[in-house]
């Protein structure tokens, strides 16, 4: 009987001690897998701390490409501010230069009319005076003038809507007298014309003193119309009282 108890307690004691190993064996595990729990939780709040980085690191990166766009839209209004002030600046210039070409064109034209007039066959010392022929005994009144220039000329005596061929020259040369008979006054007290009326040309190259010409772009052909009018009103002088006196 005391091997028996003695055998019981010895098994219980094996038994006892088997238990204590496996509850260390146990501890030991669940002390490790704490460990490990933890080294987990610790890796995730890494994984996290630098999630939370990336993430204000990404936000960053968003603040300053947004403030890069911004600076970019302001720079493009700049760009498109100064291009517009650039092309209001060039349509200033634009109508500036327009408005000088009109006027340097106008001053011409003005210069060129000028021209034009100077260039008029009037001749301030032109005078109608008579004249008596020697055949047949008839009182003449005549028209003279001396132009300044050469000219082609042509003309006719005129009332209403009469007219008779005037006998001027074809050209009339510079510094020479022309002189052309207007109206047989003999027995009259009148004229039976009351205007001349001239036209003018520039000289051609073959006549003398044709060497220069009107820089205006008015007809030079004397089949196409005048290039210069002188009208004079006759207005003959008294008649002379002893005919022969008259003789020039």
């Amino acid at each position: 009987m005391t091997a028996f108890l003695t055998g019981l307690a010895l098994f219980i004691s094996i038994i006892a001690a088997l238990a204590a190993i496996s509850s260390a064996h146990s501890g030991k595990r669940s002390a490790a897998a704490s460990e490990k729990s933890e080294t987990h939780a610790g890796n995730s709040a890494v994984s996290a701390k630098e999630s939370v980085a990336e993430a204000r690191r990404s936000a960053d990166a968003t603040e300053r490409g947004a403030a890069a766009s911004e600076q970019s839209v302001e720079q493009s209004a700049r760009s498109a501010k100064a291009a517009e002030e650039s092309s209001e600046h060039a349509e200033v210039s634009a109508k500036a230069a327009r408005d000088s070409a009109e006027a340097a064109q106008r001053l011409t034209r003005a210069e060129v009319e000028r021209d034009h007039r100077d260039l008029h066959p009037r001749d301030l010392n032109a005078r109608f005076f008579y004249e008596r022929t020697t055949v047949g005994d008839r009182l003449v009144l005549f028209f003279t003038f001396t132009p300044l220039r050469t000219y082609r000329c042509k003309g006719q005596t005129v009332s209403g809507t009469s007219s008779s061929p005037l006998g001027l020259p074809l050209v009339a040369e510079a510094g020479k007298r022309v002189k052309v008979q207007v109206a047989d006054m003999t027995n009259r007290d009148k004229p039976a014309y009351e205007m001349l009326e001239m036209q003018f040309w520039p000289p051609l190259d073959v006549d003398k003193g044709g060497d220069w010409e009107c820089p205006c772009d008015r007809n030079a052909d004397p089949e196409k119309g005048a290039h210069w009018d002188w009208n004079v009103e006759i207005e003959p002088p008294d008649k002379p009282v002893d005919p022969w006196i008259a003789m020039v």
